[in-house]
């Protein structure tokens, strides 16, 4: 049995969703830094990573009595106040940019935003003793890796997971955005405060601004 330990924002719930429908019945993500059984963690190129995080918290929309929202709720657990603690309209007016946003979250303290920071969230997940944790996958990799584990037990999977994913638009819980490197022309004081705070990263799985 393999657990996910899942960063978000790094595509896990369409790998969960497409593991237990064609894998194993039993493939389990979890929020949490530790598992049972074999654990694998996935990685995702820190400028991208936070343009998806902020253009998910963009398009959650405002609670809407008799109409569902798109989780119309504050960032909880993982993330908590990574949002600034408001949604919808709110957070729009707040952070009518990437880079207001960004600026913000740069001022907070780790007790207002415990998990703003990749690394912060990294260290978190996969540096917390966890002796089960095989491997961290490139979020780019997860197809190749999808296509490891069939070989291992030698079967070919019914539909590969590229397929799975191009197939499946609504159960891809992910943000719809212009190329990432677009949000940081005119910032480049974010981009390199980035390349810093996350440098850990950057240079253990080879990720570039490019």
């Amino acid at each position: 049995m393999i657990t996910l330990i899942h960063m978000p924002r790094t595509g896990g719930t369409l790998l969960e969703l497409y593991m237990k429908k064609y894998f194993d019945p039993y493939f389990i993500m979890t929020n949490t830094p530790y598992s049972d059984g074999d654990a694998l963690g996935i990685v995702r190129n820190p400028y991208d990573y936070y343009v998806s995080s902020y253009e998910y918290y963009y398009k959650k929309q405002d609670a809407t009595k008799g109409k569902p929202a798109f989780r119309p709720i504050r960032e909880r657990g993982l993330c908590l106040g990574n949002d600034a603690g408001v949604y919808g309209r709110e957070f729009r007016n707040k952070f009518p940019n990437f880079n207001t946003w960004f600026e913000w979250g740069m001022k907070q303290s780790p007790r207002a935003a415990p998990r703003f920071f990749m690394i912060d969230m990294y260290n978190f997940l996969y540096k917390q003793g966890n002796e089960n944790l095989l491997e961290i996958i490139k979020l780019e990799d997860i197809s190749k890796w999808v296509t490891k584990q069939f070989k291992l037990i030698n079967k070919k999977p019914k539909v590969s997971f590229s397929k799975f994913y191009k197939n499946n638009p609504d159960l891809r819980n992910e943000s719809i955005k212009h190329t990432y490197q677009n949000y940081y022309l005119g910032h480049k004081n974010i981009q390199e405060f980035i390349y810093e705070k996350d440098k850990e990263i950057f240079d253990k799985h080879g990720y570039t601004f490019e």
